[in-house]
C-alpha cells in the first residue's frame, strides 16, 4: 500500500519547475549543499537527508533573473510574479522549503537563515506556508494527489558561528515552540540532519495530539 505523504512529496517533484529546486551536490553521500548564500547573513547550509524517506528541497527566496536587463526593467518576483514588488512585504518569501514524510505524516519545514537581528521571519515563513497550501490544493484539484494536510514548522538558523559555541546545548538540537500560530525552532549550527529534524517534529505533532 503506498504511502500517501511519500507520494504527495513525489508529485510535487513532478509539477514543479526545476528552477525552483535547491542546487545540491555530494548527492551519493546524501549530503546537499545549498548554493544559496543568504544575501545579509553569508550562510550557507548542509542538509543531510542519509536515511530519510523521498524529501524535497525547495529554494524560493532568490532572484533567478538578477541578470537580465528585461527583468531589471519590469522588476518582477520569481515565485509571485502577479504581486507588485514594490508593495512592501507582499512578495517575501522564507529562504528555503523542505519537503518529507515520517510514519505517513507529510512534514514542510520552512527554513530561515538569519544573523543577529530576527527581522519579519515569521511573517516569512507564514507567507511560504500559505504558498506551499496553495501548491497542495491545485494538485488536489487536478488528482495528482492525495489530500494529505502538511504539518508545518519553522526553523530559524543563524549565520554567526560565534554564536553558537556561546548558546547552551539546548540550541543543538531541534525544540519547537509555539510563536504566534506557528511551531518554530531556532537552530545555531551549520548543518542540519533530516532524519533528526523529522524525529522532533513528529514527537512535537505526537505531544500535542497527547
Amino acid at each position: 500500500m503506498s504511502n500517501p505523504a511519500i507520494e504527495t512529496v513525489k508529485a510535487i517533484k513532478r509539477c514543479i519547475q526545476r528552477d525552483f529546486f535547491a542546487n545540491e551536490s555530494s548527492k551519493d553521500s546524501g549530503i546537499y549543499q545549498l548554493t544559496i548564500v543568504d544575501e545579509k547573513s553569508r550562510q550557507e547550509l548542509n542538509i543531510n537527508t542519509k536515511n530519510a524517506a523521498e524529501c524535497l528541497l525547495l529554494s524560493t527566496d532568490v532572484d533567478r533573473n538578477k541578470d537580465s536587463n528585461q527583468a531589471k526593467s519590469i522588476a518582477k518576483d520569481s515565485l509571485l510574479p502577479f504581486f507588485e514588488p514594490t508593495e512592501s512585504g507582499i512578495t517575501q518569501q522564507c529562504d528555503l522549503i523542505l519537503i518529507g514524510s515520517r510514519d505517513e505524516n507529510l512534514f514542510v519545514f520552512l527554513i530561515e537563515m538569519k544573523q543577529a537581528n530576527k527581522g519579519h521571519y515569521l511573517q516569512q515563513m507564514k507567507s511560504s506556508k500559505l504558498f506551499v497550501n496553495f501548491v497542495l490544493e491545485i494538485l488536489t484539484l487536478h488528482s495528482k494527489c492525495t489530500a494529505h494536510p502538511p504539518h508545518f514548522f519553522g526553523v530559524l538558523c543563524y549565520g554567526d558561528q560565534r554564536r553558537a559555541r556561546n548558546q547552551p546545548s539546548k540550541h543543538l538540537t531541534f525544540q519547537f515552540e509555539e510563536r504566534n500560530g506557528l511551531h518554530v525552532s531556532e537552530w545555531y549550527a551549520s548543518s542540519i540532519n533530516l532524519p533528526a529534524l523529522l524525529s522532533a517534529a513528529l514527537r512535537c505533532v505526537q505531544g500535542k495530539a497527547a
